[in-house]
């Protein structure tokens, strides 16, 4: 059933991601667009360990040499245990993770996560793999897909249109976190991208809020391509964004 449930939302996805890149005038190549299940236990150490820069990884250091000492910390928290409830997937740049889990010592996973890596490196591109936490239920699993995947998804679009905000500055890590989460929701309509926009300015009133960082890129984006009338006109303009900051 799950993996009918699996096509079936692919194709559709598959389907959603043409319309999206002709709307932002980005070239679209299907074959780029993959996914593969990891745990959710994995998915969360995998954050940890590459250095996730969002609460409440952050708690526990900004980078993943700090983040390895503070392992241990981070296995026996609350924290920990609340992310591995939690729906995940990311874009995981696999070479970066080899090399992180190199100066792992005394955990459980560090053997499969050598066997997941040759996994991941099958179904890889130029510009990273998409991980998605295997799902406790039908409904997960539906989220995942109309949701999460589309989102990471937008990601590997971007990228491969060499649209990326971190290549000028990490610090720039919200602008593509926020472009992502405008497109999706553009994508679905006026009264879904309004009830998002309003989420994001209930983000920004919160202290400690995880979503506060995307909340606040994704107003940007927002702002940006107010009043741009077609695909050709907000193509320019998230051009130009780029091309600014990189002269700032």
């Amino acid at each position: 059933m799950f993996e009918l449930l699996d096509r079936d939302a692919a194709a559709r996805n598959h389907l959603w991601l043409q319309h999206l890149a002709a709307d932002f005038n980005l070239k679209y190549q299907p074959e780029i667009f993959k996914f593969s299940w990891v745990t959710k236990r994995e998915h969360v150490l995998i954050t940890y360990l590459v250095g996730c820069p969002v609460y409440p990884y952050i708690r526990y250091g900004k980078d993943s040499k700090t983040r390895i000492k503070n392992l241990k910390s981070f296995l026996a928290s609350k924290d920990f245990a609340a992310e591995c409830r939690r729906s995940h997937g990311s874009v995981l740049i696999v070479k970066h993770f080899e090399n992180v889990i190199k100066h792992l010592k005394g955990i459980k996973e560090k053997n499969s996560f050598r066997r997941l890596i040759a996994r991941l490196n099958r179904a890889a591109t130029p510009w990273g793999s998409i991980i998605l936490a295997s799902p406790d239920s039908r409904r997960e699993r539906e989220f995942l897909f109309n949701t999460v995947l589309m989102h990471e998804w937008a990601h590997i679009l971007l990228l491969s249109n060499k649209i990326f905000f971190q290549r000028i500055a990490k610090r720039y890590w919200p602008l593509d976190e926020g472009l992502a989460t405008y497109m999706v929701a553009w994508s679905k309509g006026h009264r879904v991208l309004s009830a998002e926009l309003k989420r994001c300015r209930a983000h920004l009133r919160k202290e400690r809020n995880r979503f506060k960082p995307y909340a606040i890129g994704t107003l940007k984006i927002s702002t940006l391509l107010k009043n741009k009338k077609n695909a050709q006109e907000r193509y320019i303009a998230i051009r130009r964004y780029l091309w600014r900051l990189q002269h700032v």
